[in-house]
C-alpha cells in the first residue's frame, strides 16, 4: 500500500517571495526527509478555476503521519513555519491512500479533480476509472494517471500546526491527478474524465486547475 499527503493552497501575495524561498530551502527537503526520502512534488496554478498551489508528498503507508518524528515536527514547528504560517489562505490538507496509479515518472503538468461521489459510485471509482485511465495513458503526452481517498480519520487526528494558519483546513473525499507533456494535454484529459458520467455525477470542478512543476525531490 503507498499514500499521500496532498496540500493544495492559496498564499498572502505579499509574502509569496519569502513563501517560495520557505518551502524550496526548509519545508520541503524537511518533510521528505521525514517521509522517507520517496516524492516530494510542488505545483503552480497556470489555469483553470482552483487554488493556486498543489503540494503532494508520497509515503510507504499512513502509518509514516503517525511516526514521532512527524507528530514532533507539528506540535513544534520551527521559527520559519511559525511565522509564514498564518500567511496560508484556503488551506485544503488531505492524508490520501493511492487507490489506483496507473502511467510512471512526473510530468511536468499536472491536473487535480476534486470529487465528491455518492456511497455507491465510490464503490465502483476505482474500477470504473482503471480503463478511462489506461485510454489515456495511450493517447501522446500523458504520462500518468492517479486516484487517491483520503483517509477522514487519519486528516482529522490533532494537528497543531494547523492552529497558525487562523482558519481550520479543508479537505478532499477523491481527487484524480492527471499527468503529462503540455497544459493543453493535461487540460483535454482531464475534460474527457469529466464528461464520463461517473465523474460527472461527482462533483468535478467545471474548469479544472491546472497546474505545472516548480520543484521536486528527488
Amino acid at each position: 500500500m503507498s499514500a499521500v499527503l496532498a496540500i493544495w493552497n492559496d498564499i498572502d501575495p505579499a509574502v509569496e517571495a519569502d513563501y517560495e524561498a520557505w518551502y524550496w530551502q526548509d519545508h520541503l527537503p524537511q518533510r521528505w526527509e521525514l517521509f522517507g526520502r520517496r516524492s516530494a512534488r510542488r505545483y503552480r496554478r497556470v489555469a483553470g478555476d482552483g487554488r493556486d498551489y498543489f503540494t503532494f508528498y508520497e509515503v510507504q503507508d499512513l502509518a509514516a503521519f503517525t511516526s514521532p518524528e512527524y507528530q514532533a515536527s507539528l506540535r513544534e514547528p520551527d521559527e520559519g513555519t511559525r511565522w509564514i504560517m498564518p500567511h496560508f489562505r484556503r488551506m485544503s490538507r488531505s492524508l490520501c491512500e493511492v487507490v489506483l496509479d496507473r502511467g510512471a515518472g512526473t510530468g511536468g503538468v499536472v491536473a487535480t479533480l476534486p470529487l465528491t461521489p455518492d456511497e455507491a459510485a465510490a464503490r465502483h471509482l476505482a474500477e470504473a476509472l482503471a480503463a478511462s485511465f489506461d485510454r489515456l495513458l495511450e493517447a501522446p503526452g500523458i504520462t500518468r494517471c492517479r486516484l487517491w481517498h483520503t483517509d477522514l480519520a487519519a486528516t482529522r487526528a490533532p494537528n497543531p500546526e494547523s492552529r497558525l494558519r487562523g482558519q481550520p483546513d479543508d479537505c478532499v473525499d477523491w481527487a484524480i491527478v492527471v499527468e503529462g507533456s503540455s497544459t493543453e494535454r493535461v487540460a483535454s484529459a482531464a475534460r474527457q474524465l469529466c464528461s464520463e458520467a461517473i465523474v460527472a455525477a461527482a462533483h468535478p470542478p467545471e474548469s479544472p486547475p491546472i497546474y505545472t512543476l516548480l520543484a521536486a525531490l528527488p
